[in-house]
């Protein structure tokens, strides 16, 4: 069994986990981000959003997909 080294382990794919990945990856850190079901957390069952900053009125799948685009442009497993 071959293990990876990581500069930062993130428990929870939602809005929050998301962001300090991003600003990890950022900051030039090798990052892993664990989700139990689906990256998005529970706002991807949001069927509007209103007041995320940057996102107005948007339904919670599309904004975190949109949260999860850069991440894999950074690579972040």
């Amino acid at each position: 069994m071959r293990f990876e080294k990581y500069d930062i382990a993130i428990v929870g794919a939602g809005p929050a986990g998301m962001t300090a990945a991003l600003y990890g990856a950022r900051a030039g850190k090798r990052v892993i981000l664990f989700e139990g079901a689906v990256y998005g957390g529970q706002i991807v069952q949001s069927r509007l959003v209103e007041n995320y900053p940057g996102a107005p009125d948007v339904d919670g799948y599309t904004l975190a997909e949109q949260m999860m685009s850069p991440l894999r442009r950074l690579e972040v497993e």
